[in-house]
């Protein structure tokens, strides 16, 4: 129903090593984002690389630019 969901689980990390200071935590995680009814499901891509996820939503070629107005 319109919905994205990006998880990640814990890989198997090695407990013994004992750190002085680490960077990044690795946990578990889940993100759930809703989609616009103009995004095109069938044609999303995504893509990990140097450890940065990349998601392309394409929208539907019908649905055209998306006015924004700022009050």
């Amino acid at each position: 129903k319109n919905k994205l969901t990006v998880k990640s689980d814990i890989e198997d990390v090695n407990t013994d090593i004992k750190y002085r200071l680490r960077e990044f935590n690795y946990a578990k995680f889940e993100r759930a984002f809703t989609l616009s009814d103009d995004a095109d499901i069938d044609n999303i891509s995504a893509k990990f690389e140097k450890g940065i996820l990349t998601i392309t939503i394409p929208t539907l070629k019908d649905a055209g630019p998306t006015e924004i107005k700022i009050k």
